[in-house]
C-alpha cells in the first residue's frame, strides 16, 4: 500500500488495529468467490482478497476522490491488479449523488450520514443502486461482501440484498456501532434473505459481524 502515514485509517492498517476476523475469512475461503468491498478505502481488504486463488474477482466502491486516488494506485501496483476493478461510488437507495462528511486526518470516517465530522467539511459524491451494481457483476460464483459505511449500513445493507444475485451472496461482514446501526433490524433482514447464521467479533458498542448463508448458496 502506499504510503499515508498522516491518516489514522492507514495507521490502523500496517499496525493491525481492523482485526483478524476478515483477513482470516478471506484467506480461508476455499471455493470460488467475487468480493465486494464497500467502503474500501485505500483497498487492503480488497488486496488482501486477490491474494486467494479461488478469488475471481475484487471490486472496490470508494467515493471519495482522494482516498480513491490511493486505493486506485495500490491495486495497480498488486501483483493481481487484473482481478481488481476501483468504482468512485458509494451505494446508496438511489444512483446519483450525495453529501459525504469528512474528517481530516481520518479517511475511514467519512460517513454519508447526517452527523457533522471534525471541521464539518463536506463534499457531493456519486452513488449507485443495486440496479447499476447488477451491472459490474457477472458470473455464478459465490458473493463475499464487506460493508464498513461509518452508520451507513442501515441503507447498505438493504440496498445490497436488493442485488439480482443476491441469493450468491455467502457470506456478509459489516460493521456496528450501537450509536448507529440498529443492529436487530438488520439481522431481520439477513435472515430473511438466507443469510442466518452471525458470529460477532469485537467490543460491546463497536463491533464486526458476519451474517453467513449455511451451506453455501441458495
Amino acid at each position: 500500500m502506499a504510503s499515508n502515514w498522516e491518516d489514522a485509517t492507514f495507521r490502523m492498517c500496517v499496525f493491525g488495529g481492523h482485526g483478524r476476523a476478515l483477513a482470516d475469512l478471506l484467506k480461508g475461503l476455499n471455493r470460488p468467490f467475487t468480493f465486494l468491498d464497500v467502503g474500501a478505502n485505500q483497498g487492503l481488504f480488497t488486496l488482501l482478497a486477490v491474494q486467494n486463488p479461488f478469488c475471481e474477482e475484487a471490486i472496490a466502491f470508494e467515493p471519495v476522490p482522494e482516498t480513491f486516488g490511493l486505493l486506485a494506485h495500490n491495486a495497480a501496483h498488486s501483483p493481481m491488479s487484473n482481478r481488481i476493478r476501483c468504482v468512485q461510488a458509494a451505494i446508496s437507495s438511489e444512483t446519483g449523488t450525495a453529501t459525504i462528511s469528512l474528517s481530516d486526518g481520518h479517511s475511514g470516517a467519512a460517513s454519508l450520514t447526517d452527523r457533522k465530522l471534525g471541521n464539518g467539511r463536506t463534499l457531493t459524491i456519486d452513488t449507485l443502486s443495486a440496479h447499476d451494481i447488477d451491472r459490474l457483476l457477472s458470473g455464478q460464483s459465490d458473493l463475499v461482501i464487506k460493508v464498513d459505511v461509518e452508520g451507513f449500513e442501515w441503507v447498505v445493507i438493504p440496498e445490497v440484498l436488493k442485488l439480482a444475485s443476491a441469493p450468491r451472496i455467502s457470506h456478509l461482514f459489516f460493521e456496528v456501532d450501537l450509536a448507529w446501526v440498529d443492529v436487530k433490524a438488520l439481522s431481520v433482514a439477513l435472515r430473511a434473505a438466507g443469510l442466518t447464521k452471525f458470529s460477532r467479533h469485537g467490543g460491546k458498542n463497536h463491533f464486526d459481524m458476519l451474517a453467513t448463508r449455511p451451506q453455501g448458496k441458495i
